[in-house]
């Protein structure tokens, strides 16, 4: 199995539970830095194509004050592993002049999902890398 190979999308409702678990807490952590409230439009990417897609801030899916407000981008991989109910994830965040100063531009983090016994799903994160200056997307490896 490899992230060429056995890539998918999971439902909305999974999507969802990554949104409010882990990427809009990493956007209200940047909002407490730097001062401004940022926007990203989230989605799912399999084999290089984009999936549906949401605008996203600190305090989950929503619509933002104007366009010109959404700043950034999320990109989400998931990758199925051999065990039925075990999944690997990878997100990347690019946020466009958030902070000029330091030259921070977002995130890269990468973990598992797991469906419990009781049906319940849990993301576990294994790595966070804050990246600067950085502008475009590398995708798992």
């Amino acid at each position: 199995m490899s992230w060429k190979n056995d890539q998918y999308a999971p439902p909305d409702e999974i999507l969802q539970l990554l949104l409010r678990g882990l990427v809009c807490p990493n956007l209200l952590w940047i909002q407490e830095q730097v001062g401004k409230v940022p926007f990203a439009r989230f989605a799912v990417w399999v084999n290089g194509t984009p999936g549906r897609s949401w605008i996203v801030g600190p305090h989950g899916i929503c619509v933002p004050p104007d366009q010109s407000s959404i700043i950034g981008e999320v990109r989400a991989y998931f990758r199925r592993t051999f065990k039925e109910n075990r999944s690997l994830f990878h997100y990347e965040m690019i946020l466009d002049d958030i902070s000029p100063s330091t030259g921070f531009t977002g995130f890269v983090v990468r973990g598992e999902m797991k469906r419990l016994k009781d049906g319940t799903t849990v993301f576990r994160e294994h790595s966070q890398v804050r990246q600067y200056n950085v502008r475009s997307f590398s995708g798992p490896s």
